[in-house]
């Protein structure tokens, strides 16, 4: 009986262990081979990812894909001060979604068409109905609403955390510009 249930042991354990070395694949990506699971090699975002292929399991993403600027979580930098944000999600009747950071004198919102927008880098637009695949934003400063239709937003879903970043974009309304850095996060 103690043979028979080392046997079935080491079989076991034979099984565990050749069926977790095959999870990791070698691979050659850009003429260096690189070990991690198949899933770091389909083009897609899969969980535990930041982005497609990188991040988490897999080799670490590249500094494109992160903002120019380091902002803190949920805090606007802006021509009129610095600001902690308090972060709302909306979802309007066409299923549109506004992510809303306030502050006591304004807010930056940012509007992206349906419920969900996948990780990337985004062009801003100056709607606040963008299409797919663009990401409108608006900074309110008192009565004064500012658009901008320049600049990218840098959207990342880890978990079921949303963060939305843009770095010094220039929101303008009646000839005036301000600059704007923030971060928008909160869990969808």
């Amino acid at each position: 009986m103690k043979i028979l249930f080392k046997l079935l042991l080491l079989t076991c354990s034979f099984c565990y262990i050749f069926t977790s070395c095959r999870k990791q694949e070698l691979r050659e990506v850009d003429g260096t081979f690189v070990n991690g699971p198949a899933t770091c090699f389909n083009g897609l975002l899969d969980p535990g990812e930041l982005f497609a292929d990188c991040g988490g399991p897999c080799a670490a993403c590249s500094s494109e894909f992160f903002p120019p600027c380091e902002n803190q979580e949920n805090r606007a930098v802006t021509t009129d001060g610095t600001f902690n944000l308090t972060v709302t999600n909306t979802l309007t009747f066409g299923q549109d979604r506004i992510i809303r950071g306030s502050f006591n004198n304004g807010s930056i919102e940012v509007y992206f068409n349906g419920p969900e927008l996948l990780t990337g880098i985004y062009e801003l637009t100056s709607s606040s109905n963008p299409s797919s695949g663009e990401v409108g934003l608006r900074y309110q400063w008192g009565i004064t609403g500012h658009t901008t239709n320049n600049g990218v937003a840098y959207v990342y879903y880890i978990g079921n955390e949303l963060t939305i970043e843009v770095c010094n974009i220039t929101p303008s309304f009646a000839g005036q510009s301000k600059t704007v850095s923030a971060n928008l996060t909160i869990t969808i």
